[in-house]
């Protein structure tokens, strides 16, 4: 979605990456929320086992997916 919706080359860059390229696209995607969204799933996936993150804090990630997706 990042990569059609702002022209950046989402697949192959960092979280950090995404976040300084959207900045300088000046795109309407929310830059925010798309940062902490990646930043949740990296700490999902690369974390420790004892830091595998909530239901709620899963549910709450797929929101701000809709909500990116959705454009707000």
């Amino acid at each position: 979605h990042v990569a059609a919706s702002a022209h950046v080359p989402a697949p192959s860059l960092t979280a950090a990456e995404v976040d300084t390229a959207l900045d300088r696209s000046r795109s309407r995607v929310p830059r925010e929320k798309v940062a902490a969204l990646l930043a949740s799933c990296d700490a999902a996936r690369y974390g420790p086992p004892q830091a595998v993150p909530s239901a709620e804090q899963c549910r709450d990630a797929l929101a701000t997916a809709e909500q990116v997706l959705a454009g707000r």
